[in-house]
Order: C-alpha cells, then structure tokens, then sequence
C-alpha cells in the first residue's frame, strides 16, 4: 500500500498570489493547541472547540467545515475531510499516525450509562 499526502507550501503559495483558507503558522499557535506538530494544515473554516484539549501531530490536514470538540489526539500524516466531526469524551479520541477520515463523518466518544 502507497499512501501519498500532498504537502501545501502556504508561502510559496501566497508568493504566487494564490488564494488559501488555510491558518498561518502564527493563526495556529494563538489557538492554544495542547500541542502542535510541523506542516499542519487547519482550514480557517474549520470549527474547534477546547482547543486546550487536542493534541496535532506533524502534516495533518483538516479540510473545510470540520468539527473538533474534547479530548482528541491526532497523531502524524492524517487527513480529516470536509464535513467531519469528531467529538471527543471524557475518555478522548485517537487517531494513529497514517489514518484519514472521508466526508461527512463523525465519532463521538461514547459514553454507557446503566441504571440500578
């Protein structure tokens, strides 16, 4: 299996006067990540939530109209598609390094409650 991610140099971009809606290095930093890695790649359009409480590893994508909510831990070489949400619970969300999520997904931390 090949997996290829497609790395977006954001500078050069703009030196060619090419439109993006991706975050600056700077805009991701004022967002008070747990944690961030390199190359990582947030659409401005994107909505998250207790930012405090994710953790980013290098050369992630989150695409336009995602969601991230709660614990969740993203790990290196992922890419979260337009419309995806993940909510995370008390117990958190993972997802390992070379993982991906489609469009129109969502995971929520599930949570039993059992009545005596």
């Amino acid at each position: 299996m090949f997996i290829v991610f497609h790395i977006v140099n954001l500078s050069k971009m703009k030196e060619l006067g090419m439109a993006t809606s991706f975050l600056s290095r700077e805009e991701l930093m004022e967002i008070g990540f747990k944690s961030i890695g390199e190359n990582v790649l947030l659409s401005s359009k994107a909505s998250i939530y207790g930012p405090e409480n994710i953790e980013i590893g290098n050369n992630v994508r989150i695409d336009d109209f995602c969601i991230l909510s709660g614990k969740i831990k993203l790990g290196s070489y992922i890419h979260i598609a337009a419309y995806s949400a993940l909510f995370g619970g008390e117990e958190s969300i993972t997802m390992e390094d070379f993982t991906g999520l489609s469009s129109v997904y969502t995971q929520f931390q599930m949570i039993i409650v059992e009545n005596h």
